[in-house]
C-alpha cells in the first residue's frame, strides 16, 4: 500500500509540475509583443519583352529589295526598300498568323505616298518569305488584294540573312 502511495504522490507531483511549466509559457507568450512583419515580396516590375528583329534581302539582275522585321507581342512593324526598276522606300506594319505574314507596305514613289496590302509565305525550313501574288484594287487610296481566295505565293523569295538583335 505503501508503493502505490507513492505513486500516486510521484504522479500527482510530475503532472503539476507540468502544468506549471506550460501555465508559465503561456504566461511568457502573452507578455511578449508581436512583432509587426513587413512582407518582403515587392509586386515584381513588368518584364520587358525583347524585340525579335528578322531581316530579308531579294536579289536579281535588275531589282534589289530589304526587308528587316522588328516582331513585338503580335504585331510586326519595319521597313522595306525596293531599288532598280521600281525605287520604293517605306515602312511596314502587321502581324503574322501561323506562317503567313500579312502586311501594309506605306511607301513613297516618284514623289507620291502610297500604300499597298502584301502576304508573305514563311518557310521555316529554309528561312525565307515568299511574296504573294494577286490582283489589286483601290480602297480609300490604298492598293488592297481584290480576292484573298486567289492569292498565290509565286512571288519575289526573300531570303534571311542575320541583323543585329539588341
Amino acid at each position: 500500500m505503501n508503493k502505490f502511495l507513492i505513486s500516486l504522490s510521484l504522479i500527482g507531483l510530475l503532472t503539476s509540475c507540468k502544468n506549471e511549466n506550460n501555465k508559465s509559457k503561456e504566461a511568457e507568450i502573452e507578455n511578449k509583443q508581436v512583432k509587426e512583419v513587413t512582407p518582403s515580396i515587392v509586386s515584381p516590375e513588368m518584364e520587358e519583352i525583347p524585340v525579335l528583329k528578322k531581316c530579308y534581302t531579294y536579289r536579281a539582275k535588275d531589282q534589289k529589295a530589304k526587308l528587316n522585321l522588328e516582331l513585338e507581342d503580335e504585331m510586326v512593324t519595319g521597313k522595306l526598300s525596293f531599288k532598280g526598276n521600281d525605287n520604293k522606300n517605306g515602312y511596314v506594319i502587321g502581324q503574322f498568323q501561323q506562317d503567313t505574314l500579312y502586311l501594309t507596305y506605306k511607301y513613297v514613289e516618284d514623289n507620291q505616298k502610297m500604300a499597298k496590302e502584301l502576304v508573305l509565305l514563311e518557310n521555316k525550313d529554309d528561312f525565307t518569305l515568299q511574296m504573294a501574288t494577286a490582283n489589286y484594287t483601290q480602297v480609300k487610296g490604298i492598293d488592297v488584294i481584290a480576292d484573298q481566295s486567289k492569292i498565290k505565293f509565286n512571288g519575289l523569295i526573300f531570303e534571311k540573312f542575320d541583323c543585329k538583335q539588341e
